[in-house]
């Protein structure tokens, strides 16, 4: 039996729950989640326990009732008897219950609090779509331990990697008779013993006694992520035949921000993070991807989780239960100084804990995100700047972050502080250039919620990603010191069968979450029906896997852009938790390429090549851009790149060219651009590797020729309507004529919104056998698309009750729709049926689709998004099909073909193709 065996009882087993006031009562054991147990309670839930005790009858110890966690709040009864009662959400806490436990027939009572969100710090539950029902409960463990009356309750150790010293803090607790100890310092390392010392100790007669002490290294090894060494102290203080010991490991590192840069044991690093979930296979699968740093987003990690990234070199960006959507109410500084206190108590010995941070998109005056006004500060984000000098007397050694995206956007606060810093430094953005702050202009809805100028930012492109939103990110900082990238990601849609099934397993039946899945499945089989999409994927799920599958590549483009910018020096990704973007499923399985794309997306030495368009025609002029990116993985220096360009007919394009690494090691650097010239029509791929050099990664990149004057003339005569572009002259230029009348058409295109007058009347020539292309369907009574802001529900319009049914406006980021095509003829020479490639489709994608259509004659092309911002947390909708009106037909399409035609070949085939099957 383990020694500690002996003084200590767990009592997870045997538990009953009951909502307070009822007398229904549910058997569970710990952890015990109330929305598990009692999925509609919102009330206090009362949980019971009996038990015998197996640790009394030693008068010289005391026991002890532990509790790891209790969300969010808790009084305690123990034998009838009121023991205490506990706030704080995170932190571990106990009761002397010596006078009151006994041997036999134990009756311990806990009445849990339901979470008041805007009243406490809440793990960003004020806002909605972060969890279904608050998540309060009983968590890890309860136990019962006897202790002796002295001995040991805390050793902080502090290691200093530049003075090669170790300063120890010992606190003990003294609650009897003893008057003088002897403590016993042994530090090892590995399996040696390398430092002794002895230290005779004065007790405080009743209380707390604090000892320090520093102890010198001949020479230290620094912990890393490639060589995560660790040390070993082991403590023993012994008083009157009584010893208590205690053993903790440390290691040697820093790691800290110089000139806007992360550095790690004096060593640039380009800070690869990324949300996490709390597994030991989590971390081990994040090392292997070329992962950094996991973050621990608005909950505190546990302590075993800490100790396996100690020891497997995983630094560590942790925050608390405060850090996100705190509000400000009369106790909010007071609490969350207490959960800030308690994290860096708890956790400031582990060397794996690189950076604290304080808040997560903390902005006023609610911090809700409906209301909330960007750079509008709160009481409780003021009171976090100042609680600064605070945290370094706690801990003097960390980074700490002040709030992760800047939602306050005060560019003249800093922020960073780096350790031995009690004050906000400006070494990231444009933070610090005078004023008292920045005035909020809202950034572009296509990289919301992004604030130019600060250090520490949050941007999720809208995707497909254009070129423009490209070179923007690739540009961030160009004109200021290096920024953070805290947060960016794109996404993929649920899988909402296996998740619906292992709710099924694992849920109360009258769980919210159940209703959650089964209402978008119900909508996406009801949405395949209408629409006759059943030719496109075998099953229903055949769907949701193609955008699963989709999402890896996705995840490159985007990445290539981050790893472009060589002024950013760090990205946090959103996410590597479980949901619309993670590497895994709920089931612990890998999302399908991911994994791979996030390896190669990391890699120390890797290529971004970038195209202006993956679209061509075979006499265009093209050119291809290669960025180098490197983490100080190559020499600076005249270095040699291999290129070509294969298609079906084998290489048609090879060369070598020398290009210069610059000496001052960027992060990221263009070195060459490539000009194959112009090629015959066909899909080709671009190839780049480092001669006489260890491969870079990502060195591909494909793209598609198209023929000109190949496709047979047109014909009929067409006239278009609205502001038409460059579509009268492309349909000129392959065979139709220019109608003089509508009446005298044989097709009338649509080419942009058009006021309702003449919507009714190319209607009422419908009826009458006219055929019409609607290119644009915002068009009759109420159809202007209200604008979606940031994480707001979709915006809708138009009249229901049409054909068209409403045209809604949706934000494609990293919750977002895909386009399936299930009649190809309008994509003949393009695609085929299946999902639409975001790349391919990048210039023409859809961000209108038509909801609560009719059944139209025929279906084209159709989109459905999972797990958005929208009712019933889907939209189920129409890109491209034609109804019947009358003698007449209405095409209707909204990919964006009438800003692209003529400039892009995917556009004018596909315009060609729907004009040519009329």
């Amino acid at each position: 039996m383990d020694i500690m065996d002996k003084y200590r009882q767990p009592l997870n087993g045997g538990w009953y729950a009951a909502p307070e006031g009822k007398d229904l009562r549910v058997p569970t054991s710990l952890p015990a989640l109330v929305k598990d147990l009692f999925p509609s309670e919102t009330g206090p839930v009362l949980f019971y326990n009996e038990f015998d005790c197996d640790l009394c009858g030693d008068a010289e110890d005391k026991i002890v009732l532990c509790f790891d966690k209790v969300v969010c709040g808790c009084e305690v009864w123990l034998n009838s008897v009121f023991i205490g009662s506990h706030v704080h959400s995170e932190q571990r806490f106990e009761f002397d219950v010596t006078d009151h436990i006994r041997s036999k027939d134990n009756r311990l009572v806990l009445r849990v609090e339901g979470i008041d969100s805007k009243r406490m710090p809440n793990f960003g539950q004020v806002y909605g779509y972060y969890t279904v029902i608050p998540m309060t409960g009983v968590y890890g463990e309860v136990c019962l331990i006897k202790k002796p009356r002295f001995g040991i309750t805390d050793l902080y150790v502090v290691p200093d990697l530049d003075s090669k010293t170790l300063s120890v803090e010992l606190t003990l607790e003294n609650s009897g008779d003893r008057r003088d100890a002897k403590a016993e310092y042994r530090i090892f390392d590995g399996g040696d013993l390398i430092i002794t010392a002895f230290e005779t100790v004065s007790l405080k007669e009743y209380g707390r006694t604090s000892l320090k002490q520093s102890f010198a290294f001949d020479d230290v090894k620094p912990w890393s992520p490639d060589n995560p060494h660790l040390y070993d102290i082991a403590v023993s203080v012994s008083s009157d035949g009584k010893t208590d010991i205690l053993k903790k490991r440390f290691g040697f590192k820093s790691f800290l921000v110089k000139d806007g840069w992360f550095y790690l044991n004096g060593r640039r690093i380009f800070l690869t993070c990324a949300h996490c979930v709390e597994t030991r296979e989590a971390v081990v699968h994040a090392r292997t991807m070329g992962f950094k740093a996991l973050r621990y987003l608005t909950a505190m990690p546990s302590e075993e989780i800490l100790d396996f990234c100690d020891e497997t070199g995983m630094l560590v960006y942790e925050e608390c239960a405060a850090a996100w959507g705190m509000q400000d109410y009369p106790n909010a500084p007071k609490d969350l100084a207490a959960y800030l206190d308690n994290m860096l108590i708890r956790d400031r010995s582990h060397v794996c804990v690189g950076i604290w941070g304080i808040f997560n998109e903390q902005a006023g005056p609610n911090a809700l995100m409906k209301s909330r006004r960007i750079g509008e500060t709160t009481g409780i984000f003021d009171f976090a700047v100042y609680y600064l000098p605070r945290m370094r007397r706690l801990d003097d050694t960390r980074l700490i972050l002040l709030s992760s995206g800047r939602w306050d956007a005060r560019a003249d606060i800093g922020s960073y502080s780096n350790p031995h810093s009690a004050k906000w430094e400006h070494g990231w953005g444009r933070e610090g250039e005078g004023g008292t702050g920045v005035p909020f202009v809202k950034s572009s809805p296509d990289v919301d919620p992004y604030i130019s100028g600060l250090g520490d930012v949050h941007l999720y492109p809208t995707v497909p990603i254009q070129n423009r939103v490209r070179d923007f990110i690739r540009n961030i900082g160009a004109d200021s010191n290096p920024v953070f990238l805290s947060e960016y990601g794109v996404g993929y849609q649920l899988e909402l069968y296996d998740l619906s099934i292992e709710a099924n397993k694992n849920l109360h039946r009258d769980h919210p979450m159940h209703n959650y899945y089964d209402v978008q499945i119900s909508a996406l089989e009801a949405w395949i029906e209408k629409y006759s999409l059943q030719n496109v994927y075998p099953t229903p799920r055949g769907f949701l896997w193609a955008s699963i599958e989709a999402g890896a590549r996705q995840r490159r483009l985007s990445i290539d852009a981050v790893r472009s910018n060589p002024r950013f020096c760090g990205y946090s990704l959103t996410s590597f938790s479980v949901g619309n973007e993670g590497v895994y499923f709920r089931n612990g399985a890998f999302v399908p390429g991911i994994a791979d794309a996030l390896r190669d997306s990391f890699a120390p030495l890797k290529w971004s090549v970038f195209m202006d368009s993956v679209n061509l025609y075979e006499n265009d002029d093209f050119g291809i851009e290669v960025v180098l990116c490197s983490e100080d993985a190559l020499e600076p220096g005249t270095h040699t790149a291999l290129v070509s360009v294969s298609g079906k007919d084998g290489v048609v394009f090879r060369d070598e060219i020398d290009f210069e690494y610059p000496e001052d090691r960027p992060l990221a650097a263009s070195v060459f651009n490539v000009r194959p010239g112009g090629l015959p029509g066909g899909e080709y791929s671009f190839y780049v590797e480092l001669k006489g050099a260890v491969q870079p990664a990502c060195g591909t990149k494909t793209f598609r020729v198209y023929s000109s004057g190949s496709l047979p003339k047109l014909s009929g005569l067409f006239l278009c309507v609205g502001d038409t572009g460059a579509i009268a002259e492309f349909l000129v230029k392959n065979g139709m004529e220019e109608a003089k009348s509508l009446e005298d058409s044989d097709v009338i295109v649509v080419c942009s919104q058009i006021a309702n007058d003449l919507f009714r009347d190319l209607l009422d020539m419908a009826r009458a056998g006219k055929r019409i292309v609607l290119l644009d369907p915002r068009v009759g009574d109420g159809s202007d698309p209200a604008s979606q802001e940031f994480m707001e529900s979709v915006g809708s319009g138009g009249n229901a009750g049409s054909s068209f049914g409403k045209c809604v406006y949706v934000r494609n980021w990293l919750y977002h729709m895909d386009n399936y095509i299930s009649d190809d003829g309008p994509f003949n020479g393009i695609a085929g049926v299946g999902i639409v490639d975001m790349e391919l489709f990048s210039e023409v994608y859809p961000d209108h689709y038509l909801t609560d259509t009719a059944v139209p004659l025929r279906t084209c092309c159709a989109a459905f998004g999972s797990g958005l911002f929208a009712e019933d947390n889907c939209i189920a909708a129409l890109t491209m099909g034609e109804f019947g009106f009358g003698r007449g037909r209405v095409f209707v399409s909204t990919f964006k073909l009438t800003e692209n035609v003529g400039r892009s070949p995917v556009a004018d085939r596909m315009l060609y193709n729907i004009i040519g099957g009329l």
